[in-house]
């Protein structure tokens, strides 16, 4: 490793002086976001001339790509980033010149230590990104799949260390502000973007003033930091005697659109000094780039920022270096591919590495990780090619949410396995095989789920199929990586709207309907009623704010509008307050069960409850949510609230001519019975229960009979073509693979939650009914709309509403009031009135009677009097 770093140090010294030159340019033709044409014409030359394979304006057009090595091997590409454009009016205050320097010099660094190397260590790119700076230039690359094959992204960034900042005391001369907004995280920006909207709404209203509130296009995202890499950096930096600020996992960072990118590939982006004490982004910070010291300072950054990229560990190129024991111990094992101790310690090894790692899953993490160590004739373990069944019992992985936010998996692990024991016993479907569930409850958090899913991954059985997650934030980053082991996953519980992109999830399917079905469903709920607005308060999860989002497009096309949206965490008092504040009429409720429970609980202390409001729920809630006791309110008081709310749900079937020849009161029934609870042989829509996720038993118990027509269909395939059995799928059998995704793809049935069939995007094509939740019939939930099976319209019974006190209307009415005139200001209104009509009377008449006269002239000796007469008017101009 020792020759290698000095063999790129060299390099870069040896190139000092032309690496100068580039960063003076660039610093004297300061160019602004997407207009670095300069720039991009002086550093592709320069690479080109250096033995690099560029590719000019590459998806935009002052950007490009630089790439060397990868052509015959299968390694990591790691890419290091270059920034080149200038601030307005003082040129490079950012110091993009040196980042461009950096880029450069760490791209000939790396190129220098992988041709001596003497084996294919995987492939470098050097990517030109223009527009950082209010551009987002990097985000226009990442939409364009420009860091599709990247595994790794690097860059540097100078800086001016010092104790304070610049005052924010600068009065402008008129009314309008252009402010940035930074946060820890993206969901945390979200909520204090709607606090701060809210608080410029209060201000105008309060000052008789209007406000408009133009978001920029784009959106940098909070900076997910790499820890392993920052250590490789830090360590390196030792070496060379460099003095930098440390780069924290827990710190935020300003914005910028490299946040963006370590959201797509594992990322860092450190700070170096320059040398001076001046803020960044000032015309001394702009001198601060230009100077000796910043150079010098430039170039060994870019040394140690190479090292950190290139590692030979004499078994293979790594992209990251995690430092417990058993990293070292796989790297320098020697075993076949097939040893199960070897699985295990690659499992291990990973499981370590995620943790290292401390950022984000995201959907490039699994192949990230299983491309960190090639090692001598080892062929990545993910792919197996022999399977390791050893009966004909097919396993599938079941990811459960027993615990967590919203503990449903309990629940949907029953109704699976009681699909899994009908299915057993028939003849008929999968002969001669057995379906295995391995259920797993993922704590409804996504490393315990992604743990728990590489473990069935890594160890035997293979398996043929993923059902779940319980959550839609889990299950979109368990689908991302279930497809690069070639696995269909189905979820019975998933709503997220993301999920249905099958760019990133081509292999998802679901037996619970999308967040958008509801979000329709809703539309037409309000339009029924004639309701034209509404507000929403919803719980900062990405979930509720997605419903958010898809409501807004579904409503362009109508005249509803969205009155306010509150989004909380824990704060439910302060914003139940703001929608009283508002007068809000139509409450949409967007959040877990325990979260609505507190909401509509503040909702009773704050008396902002009544005949005048009508609130919205979710339709996943128990049938008695509102009894547990987990709030400063009793059920009756949140029955005070709540009577008449409405909810949207699927729509359930009832009939036994199901696939199963099971109801589901009979899946229902057999439920309650392993819990020792009686049972209502008659169970609908309607029943009450105390059961959380039960609306989810038979969706899961469906998509348990999905999953299993479509091994059966693929096994009947299989025998007419003579191609053998299930037991031989591998990971690596794409073919294989393929066939169960068609015939997923195909599946219909009719199921006991309904009817079972996907669309191209693996949404189910489900139906949905509204339902009121009226106290005065026992509390029971009944049905007053549903949908029709062709499209999205609902037929309503609008008889079975229940208004305790009159319908509700959403905005404040108009009320009309007769005020009395006085009567003196009655009588001169009357006289001023009369006086009108008769002077319009006297024109009347005399344009009548010279109604044939054009012009006419009298003179006297004190003066003369002018006359236009025409046919429609008279003009007296006294001369």
């Amino acid at each position: 490793m020792a020759d290698l770093k000095k063999v790129a140090r060299d390099r870069i010294d040896q190139h000092a002086e032309e690496l100068h030159a580039l960063s003076q340019a660039i610093w004297r033709t300061p160019e602004l976001n997407f207009q670095e044409h300069f720039a991009h014409t002086l550093l592709t030359k320069f690479l080109e001339e250096k033995g690099f394979q560029v590719e000019r304006s590459f998806k935009l057009d002052t950007a490009f790509r630089a790439t060397w090595g990868g052509e015959t091997t299968s390694g990591p590409n790691v890419a290091v980033l270059c920034e080149y454009d200038a601030l307005p009016e003082i040129g490079h205050g950012c110091g993009h010149n040196l980042i461009a320097e950096a880029g450069i010099a760490a791209g000939l660094g790396i190129k220098a230590a992988m041709e001596t190397a003497g084996k294919p260590l995987g492939k470098l790119t050097v990517l030109g990104t223009p527009a950082e700076e209010g551009g987002g230039g990097k985000i226009e690359l990442i939409n364009k799949d420009v860091f599709k094959d990247v595994d790794v992204a690097m860059m540097v960034h100078p800086i001016i260390i010092k104790n304070g900042g610049a005052k924010a005391n600068i009065i402008p001369d008129f009314a309008e502000l252009e402010l940035i907004i930074r946060a820890e995280t993206d969901a945390d920006l979200k909520v204090l973007k709607d606090k701060l909207y809210n608080n410029f709404h209060a201000a105008a209203s309060a000052t008789g003033c209007s406000v408009e509130i133009i978001p920029e296009a784009v959106q940098y995202s909070a900076m997910v930091i790499n820890s392993s890499l920052i250590k490789a950096y830090e360590a390196n930096a030792a070496d060379l005697d460099i003095q930098f600020e440390p780069v924290r996992a827990d710190v935020p960072r300003g914005s910028t659109d490299m946040g963006n990118v370590s959201h797509v590939v594992p990322s860092i982006h450190p700070m170096y000094s320059v040398g001076r004490n001046a803020l960044n982004h000032t015309r001394e910070f702009t001198e601060a780039s230009d100077e000796e010291d910043g150079d010098d300072l430039t170039g060994r950054k870019s040394a140690n920022f190479e090292r950190g990229g290139c590692k030979d560990r004499g078994t293979g190129f790594t992209v990251i270096k995690a430092t417990h024991p058993v990293w070292e111990q796989l790297l320098n094992l020697r075993t076949n591919v097939n040893s199960k101790d070897g699985m295990r310690l690659l499992y291990k090894s990973l499981l370590l590495l995620a943790a290292s790692l401390r950022m984000k899953l995201h959907r490039r993490v699994l192949t990230f990780w299983l491309v960190l160590v090639t090692l001598g004739g080892w062929t990545v373990l993910s792919r197996q090619n022999i399977s390791c069944n050893k009966n004909k019992t097919l396993s599938v992985i079941g990811l459960f949410g027993k615990t967590g936010q919203y503990d449903i998996g309990d629940i949907s692990e029953h109704g699976a396995q009681l699909a899994v024991n009908d299915i057993n016993s028939r003849k008929d479907i999968l002969p001669g095989y057995k379906i295995a569930l391995l259920a797993e409850d993922t704590k409804s958090d996504v490393s315990t789920g992604m743990e728990k899913l590489l473990y069935h991954l890594f160890e035997c059985p293979t398996k043929v199929m993923v059902l779940g997650a319980s959550t839609s934030y889990v299950t979109t980053y368990t689908a991302a990586v279930s497809r690069r082991w070639n696995l269909v996953q189905i979820s019975f519980s998933a709503t997220d709207p993301a999920l249905s992109n099958k760019s990133k999830f081509p292999w998802f399917f679901r037996t619970s309907l999308s967040t958008e079905v509801y979000s329709q469903a809703f539309i037409k709920l309000m339009q029924n009623f004639q309701w034209f607005n509404f507000s929403v308060i919803q719980e900062s999860y990405r979930l509720f704010t997605s419903t958010e989002e898809t409501m807004k497009r579904y409503l362009n096309n109508t005249d509803i509008t969205i009155n306010t949206v509150e989004t909380f965490d824990n704060d439910l008092e302060n914003a139940i307050a703001k929608l009283k504040s508002k007068d809000a009429r139509i409450i949409y409720v967007a959040a877990f069960e325990n979260k609505a429970r507190q909401a509509v609980c503040a909702a009773f202390r704050n008396n902002f409850y009544g005949p005048r409001r009508v609130w919205i729920l979710q339709g996943y809630y128990s049938n008695r949510w509102y009894e547990i006791n987990d709030t400063k309110c009793s059920a009756s008081e949140i029955l005070q609230v709540i009577d008449g709310y409405f909810t949207i749900a699927p729509s359930h079937y009832h009939g036994n001519d199901t696939v199963s020849k099971m109801s589901i009161s009979d899946v229902y029934c057999r439920y309650k019975t392993l819990r020792n609870q009686s049972c209502d042989p008659h169970y609908k829509d309607n029943s009450v229960d105390d059961l959380q996720g039960l609306h989810y038993m038979p969706l899961a118990y469906d998509a348990m009979w999905a999953v299993a027509l479509a091994l059966h269909k693929t096994l009947t395939d299989l025998k007419a073509s003579g191609s053998g059995g299930l037991e031989n799928f591998t990971y690596n059998n794409t073919k294989l693979a393929e066939k169960i995704y068609e015939n997923m793809q195909n599946v219909s049935f009719k199921g006991i939650s309904g009817d079972i069939a996907f669309s191209p995007k693996g949404e189910r094509v489900a139906t949905v009914s509204v339902f009121q939740f009226q106290q005065n019939s026992g509390g029971q939930f009944v049905a007053i709309g549903r949908q029709k099976r062709s499209d999205m319209e609902i037929e309503w019974n609008n008889t079975r509403v229940y208004w305790p006190k009159g319908k509700p209307v959403s905005v404040r009415p108009t009320k009309k009031r007769l005020i009395p005139l006085p009567k003196e200001k009655y009588i001169v209104m009357c006289s001023l009135a009369a006086l009108g009509m008769l002077t319009s009377a006297i024109f009347l008449t005399f344009n009548i009677a010279y109604r044939n006269v054009r012009q006419a002239n009298t003179r006297t000796h004190a003066r003369t009097h002018t006359f236009f007469l025409s046919k429609d008017c008279c003009l007296v101009v006294p001369a």
